[in-house]
């Protein structure tokens, strides 16, 4: 395997792995907010909770642009 494929590999796995990680994330975030609304937490926290997920998923499609820039340069070698 060549450097070129090594290093193909490791962005696809980073890649997945960050989109899992952000996915747990939000999910968790969710739960919470609802844990919060079940238990008649003021919902400024709640608000907040959405917010959150809300400004994580935001980052991750940032990101997911930045990878799809990322292999578009990596075709371009």
């Amino acid at each position: 395997m060549n450097i070129r494929n090594l290093f193909e590999s490791f962005l696809i796995d980073l890649f997945q792995n960050i989109a899992q990680e952000t996915a747990k994330a939000v999910a968790d975030i969710r739960q919470e907010a609802k844990q919060f609304k079940a238990k008649k937490v003021a919902s400024s926290i709640i608000e907040r909770q959405e917010q959150t997920a809300k400004l994580i998923e935001q980052r991750q499609a940032v990101m997911d642009g930045l990878f799809d820039q990322l292999a578009a340069a990596k075709m371009q070698l």
